[in-house]
């Protein structure tokens, strides 16, 4: 797959569905992960907001493989991306630092647009299990 087709694919998916289909085609393989990385830095130089939309995809994969370093690099390089600050909130969450979790959870949703639904949820969701220990056990 070209990057500009994956990215396209990535844009149009909810973010549940694309980290389902980035667990199955990237799977560790190196020369799936070059796409990606080609397709970000394309879309850094073209499309800057859909660079961080993939970056923040991937700082979620790398998250959830346990690859906090490298989750937490991609997530401030995609800082102005809302989801980005939810994720670094995750790896609060991660680190079992709920008390971090819940400013970020709450500033996300103060700051996005109620019609914003998708990631507001995330926020929300998030939020929620911040407040409640041992919820996500």
């Amino acid at each position: 797959m070209r990057p500009d087709q994956l990215c396209n694919a990535m844009a149009s998916m909810p973010a549940d569905a694309a980290l389902n289909d980035q667990r199955k085609s990237l799977g560790g393989q190196p020369e799936h992960l070059e796409v990606l990385s080609k397709a970000i830095g394309d879309l850094a130089a073209s499309r800057p907001p859909f660079a961080h939309e993939v970056m923040v995809r991937l700082a979620d994969l790398r998250r959830r493989q346990g690859r906090i370093e490298e989750a937490e690099r991609l997530f401030r390089e995609a800082e102005s991306h809302p989801m980005a600050a939810v994720g670094m909130a995750e790896l609060s969450l991660d680190r079992d630092d709920p008390g971090g979790a819940i400013p970020v959870a709450e500033q996300v949703l103060r700051h996005l647009p109620l019609a914003n639904k998708t990631q507001r949820a995330a926020a929300l969701e998030l939020a929620v299990r911040a407040k409640s220990p041992g919820l996500g056990d």
